[in-house]
């Protein structure tokens, strides 16, 4: 019977399943495996390097910003990032913290926990409401993500929105049960005026144990501590270097540790720009990007794109970032990031990469009715910003009539309706229509959808196309 020591209590797994006598499903077998590859990665990033004009050379070791790879570099970051959207939710109103903690069902528990007489002592044995599912992890993670992100559509964060013009600001981590199943801690700041509807809707609303705490040493600056107890430990142990035993139940399980709502700048954007001094504020970038004085020019990845393969936002590379700032007399505009032609990446196997794209093009197995269509594509895959926006832009939605269109306006428009940056990006309805008629057309290559959406909820076609990533929520 393996035996598990933990915050002053002691655990005794009785399972008759070998992988649940182990604290978080973490067996010897997977912490063997969880190192290897870490290792391995941590060698590939140490032998991989970045060239500037033919020296200067950066490894991506070096670079990462990856919370196994460097938790040192991650925990100042993430420090930031809750540090401002704790002044942010100040700034805007948001002045009342809420802390919450979200459990799954107990069909996803596969252990129940038994007091025993001995002090501080428990024991773990088989829940036998559990259903089985190999994959209970990833299955208690999901549940928790759905329902928190249905609760989100509750009326009170709408009225929040039209009288603050802003839902919500929150900071969720999950964190593991000692048989591996999921449960979230979620900070969120809501304005104080709305904690009592606020606390009384959400205990009537989450069906499982839920537990809502709302006072706080220091207020907000206690909960954000009393959050960063949860996800700091998550990581390698400070003292000797050793990976903690929950952080082999993130790797191995790909669990993400924290999320928030979209109230910062994109983290991908700040990276790239906070290397000047002056646009090292996160809480001043957001602000000028909110306001719409960062812009920036995207150029779509040549090579997926020519594949036929379905392009995300993701698949746009930065090329520039512009910031404005008000000067005295006159607007400003630096230049703060501008993708180097001269970069070389070079691999541990002397491959060569320019700017993170492939260092080879493999011609993809394509049929002869497209071979007109992927040259065309290819003509286009240097983009704006404005130009994706606008390209194959209709004013009324009466006038785009996809059944008409062309092939290629066809896939145009769908990169435009699932690109980020455009006004009509969370538009679900036109999004379902088209990838239909694109289904029609065999060109579901890029939606990667093989049935019909139904069109008559906007909501529940909200809800799918969250989950795969080709739309977000609006915090």
């Amino acid at each position: 019977m393996n035996v598990y020591k933990k915050d002053g209590k002691l655990y005794l797994f009785d399972s008759h399943f070998e992988k649940l006598n182990f604290a978080y499903g973490i067996t010897p077998e997977i912490k063997s495996i969880v190192k290897k590859q870490l290792e391995k990665n941590i060698n590939f990033l140490k032998n991989s390097y970045i060239e500037i004009d033919g020296s200067n050379e950066v490894t991506l070791f070096d670079c990462s910003m990856a919370a196994n790879i460097q938790p040192q570099k991650y925990h100042a970051e993430l420090y930031n990032r809750i540090n401002t959207m704790r002044k942010i939710a100040k700034n805007k109103g948001f002045d009342t913290p809420i802390f919450i903690t979200l459990t799954p069902p107990s069909y996803l528990k596969p252990l129940k926990q038994v007091k025993l007489k001995s002090k501080n002592t428990y024991k773990l044995v088989d829940n036998p409401k559990f259903n089985g599912d190999k994959d209970y992890i990833q299955k208690s993670r999901d549940y928790l993500t759905n329902v928190w992100r249905k609760f989100l559509y509750q009326q009170i964060f709408k009225d929040m929105k039209k009288e603050f013009n802003e839902r919500m600001i929150f900071l969720r981590t999950y964190e593991p049960f000692l048989d591996g199943s999921c449960h979230a801690h979620i900070v969120l700041f809501i304005p104080s005026k709305y904690k009592e509807r606020f606390v009384k809707l959400a205990k009537g609303y989450f069906k499982t144990k839920t537990d809502i705490k709302t006072e706080f040493k220091g207020n907000i600056g206690g909960v954000v501590a009393y959050l960063l107890k949860y996800v700091l430990k998550t990581f390698i142990n400070g003292k000797n270097g050793d990976l903690s035993d929950i952080a082999y139940w993130y790797i191995y399980n790909k669990i993400r540790r924290f999320s928030t709502s979209r109230t910062l700048l994109p983290m991908h954007f700040y990276r790239k720009i906070k290397g000047r001094d002056f646009l090292q504020d996160l809480e001043e970038m957001t602000n000028l990007y909110n306001n719409g004085y960062i812009s920036c020019d995207l150029i779509a990845d040549p090579f997926k794109m020519a594949s036929g393969e379905k392009m995300l936002s993701t698949d746009f590379i930065i090329d520039a970032i512009i910031v404005s700032i008000n000067g005295f007399y006159e607007t400003i505009h630096y230049v703060a990031y501008k993708r180097n032609q001269s970069v070389k990446l070079v691999l541990p196997d002397k491959e060569i990469g320019i700017n993170g794209l492939q260092a080879k093009c493999h011609k993809p197995n394509i049929s002869k009715e497209n071979i007109e269509y992927k040259k065309s594509t290819c003509r286009y895959m240097a983009m704006s910003k404005k130009e994706l926006q606008h390209f194959y832009r209709y004013d009324n939605v009466k006038e785009k009539n996809y059944y008409t269109m062309s092939d290629f306006e066809i896939v145009q428009e769908y990169l435009y309706l699932t690109n980020f940056y455009n006004d009509e990006f969370n538009n679900p309805v036109k999004l379902a229509i088209l990838e239909n008629e694109m289904l029609d057309r065999d060109l579901n290559n890029f939606t990667g959808e093989t049935t019909y959406h139904y069109i008559g909820d906007s909501d529940e076609l909200h809800n799918k196309f969250i989950d795969k990533e080709k739309m977000f929520l609006d915090f």
